[in-house]
């Protein structure tokens, strides 16, 4: 819910501003990917659920990219991901790793998403700006304010010149393209509340993302660990 100062004290629930769907085109798509030479050339580090349904699929599916690599640290958990989520037409040509050093050598890789949890986010992008490669980083891009900065300025002094002035660094915070979320933007450029934003209410359904919290085991879910998250489940799913 978002308050303004207007005299009318109107109060703006997100709830019934438009879906809560991302405005998507539709594009012609391929399990195979494409064998276009313009193609970009993607591989993933860090291959949780984010990979497997909502944000890894796309990759693959869509004109104009293709998978090439993906990365986890644990030995023989990238495999086994290829093997349990891509097309069969697809597993071969995806090489999978357990070290970053040479999964960012990998022949023509031209870009990188980074799905790790924040924690790492800092030193993976780094990594990734030395090595000259696009990065596409999950939100948030650092736990706070300094270590966000700190990748900012990693791509802009490594890539400063390289690519024509090319952006490399983009974060994946889909929820811009919310179609709520552009209602409230429109709202807030008519003065519908007034000119000023004087309080917002954040109201959380269900588990929302915080999965995990049903195992057996006593260890928290690192989106409610501030030290892996940057703040707790808020920075993940209210950022």
């Amino acid at each position: 819910d978002i308050k303004g100062n207007d005299s009318s004290n109107k109060i703006y629930s997100m709830s019934n501003l438009g879906n809560s769907d991302a405005k998507t085109k539709k594009s012609p798509s391929s399990d195979e990917g494409s064998s276009d030479n313009n193609v970009v050339r993607w591989g993933i580090v860090g291959l949780g659920d984010v990979t497997s349904v909502k944000s890894g699929p796309p990759f693959w599916k869509c004109n104009g990219s293709t998978l090439v690599a993906v990365m986890r640290r644990t030995p023989g958990a990238a495999q086994k991901w290829v093997g349990s989520n891509l097309p069969s037409n697809l597993r071969s040509s995806v090489t999978a790793y357990d070290d970053i050093h040479n999964f960012l050598e990998h022949p023509d890789l031209d870009a990188v998403y980074v799905a790790t949890p924040p924690e790492s986010h800092l030193d993976i992008s780094q990594r990734v700006a030395k090595a000259g490669k696009f990065c596409y980083v999950e939100k948030p891009a650092g736990r706070c304010g300094w270590e966000t900065q700190e990748i900012i300025d990693s791509f802009h002094n490594e890539q400063q010149g390289k690519k024509e002035g090319k952006n490399m660094l983009y974060t994946a915070y889909v929820s811009r393209a919310y179609e709520r979320t552009d209602t409230i933007q429109t709202l807030l450029k008519e003065g519908a509340i007034g000119d000023k934003v004087t309080s917002v209410q954040y109201r959380l359904k269900g588990m929302g993302g915080a999965r995990g919290m049903d195992d057996d085991n006593d260890a928290v879910p690192w989106r409610l660990d501030a030290r892996k998250s940057g703040g707790g489940l808020i920075m993940d799913v209210g950022c």
